[in-house]
């Protein structure tokens, strides 16, 4: 089965008509409105970012309505505090790079995304997979379906544009039903990934999905790409939280330049400093984004690539062996608090 890699070529399948491939590829998706609740862009780095999607929810809850009902018991754990830090390419600055995420603090729900680069030698625009594919993960939130994998499939079958992603979906959820624990669900496609971190220590982390060096599994219309994976490739994960656990997640531009270990030891380091959840975010991705620009920093990517020349598969080479790789990078980080 051929897969897309971001420096690939591929021949898109196309079984629309000019006309309808328009309607279906709107450069700008339009933020949908459910309801009382809303969604709305928040700009952090640049003025045209419209990669960071927040839900307001109204703190009036109608029971007859699905997907507004909070879902945490009395007392359980929810993301009290979340931050989030999202890092273009050096040059995709002005467009706000191909990644994507959201976070719904009512619901507990956080997700990242990344389009895969390789479309853009088709003239795709990259980021409108990933960008519409995160508002299509809200959606289905909004609308009562909380569990990663439910979240990962309704996104994909409502994101029918060209193009295809890699993703993360975390919930967390306290119920009574669970017998009041706190279980962080997960969901991840591709080389997304996250990891738990609890007083410095790392006690779960996500396993990279990959065809083939830099050839990640991904997510995209069958229509357009009927190579794609599917939702069922999803990897699903289950973990208790504590009070006070971290939750960072983050695309590849993360992890291909910092590894788990690094990451949660500078997250420990801030957190004793005082630093808030928001900051330790901005940190992090300032600190990935340094070595993506290091010629001579031994990446996690570099790595990853060495070991697979060893083992005779193979490699593009326009790829470099060592240093950093310079990618869009996006860190969310979310604290499990007493609700």
């Amino acid at each position: 089965m051929m897969q897309l890699s971001s420096g690939a070529k591929l021949h898109v399948t196309n079984q629309f008509s000019p006309i309808s491939r328009k309607r279906l590829h709107p450069q700008v998706p339009r933020l949908p409105r459910f309801g009382r609740s809303s969604l709305r862009c928040r700009e952090d780095f640049f003025p045209r970012d419209t990669l960071w999607y927040e839900c307001r929810t109204s703190t009036r809850w109608d029971a007859s309505r699905p997907g507004v009902i909070p879902k945490h018991s009395e007392g359980g754990l929810a993301f009290c505090r979340i931050g989030k830090a999202l890092v273009p390419h050096p040059d995709k600055t002005e467009t706000g790079g191909e990644d994507a995420c959201f976070a719904l603090k009512t619901f507990s729900v956080v997700g990242v995304m990344d389009g895969v680069g390789g479309w853009a030698e088709e003239g795709v625009d990259v980021s409108a997979y990933s960008r519409l594919f995160a508002q299509n993960g809200i959606g289905a939130v909004l609308s009562g379906k909380y569990d990663p994998s439910v979240v990962l499939a309704y996104a994909h079958k409502y994101t029918r544009v060209e193009g295809s992603c890699t993703a993360c979906v975390a919930s967390l959820i306290s119920s009574p039903a669970i017998g009041n624990k706190s279980v962080l669900r997960v969901g991840n496609i591709g080389d997304t990934g996250a990891i738990v971190v609890r007083q410095g220590t790392i006690v779960f982390s996500t396993t990279a999905q990959r065809h083939d060096f830099n050839c990640p599994f991904q997510l995209g219309f069958h229509d357009f790409y009927p190579e794609a994976d599917t939702p069922a490739d999803v990897d699903t994960y289950s973990v208790e939280l504590d009070d006070g656990d971290a939750l960072i997640m983050g695309t590849d531009g993360l992890w291909d330049n910092m590894t788990y270990f690094e990451v949660a030891k500078l997250h420990h380091k801030l957190s004793q400093r005082g630093n808030t959840v928001q900051e330790i975010a901005q940190e992090i991705s300032a600190l990935a984004f340094d070595h993506s620009i290091d010629s001579d920093y031994n990446s996690p990517f570099s790595q990853a690539q060495q070991n697979s020349s060893e083992k005779g598969l193979e490699v593009t080479n326009s790829v470099k062996n060592i240093g950093g790789k310079m990618d869009d990078i996006t860190v969310v980080i979310a604290i499990a608090e007493k609700n």
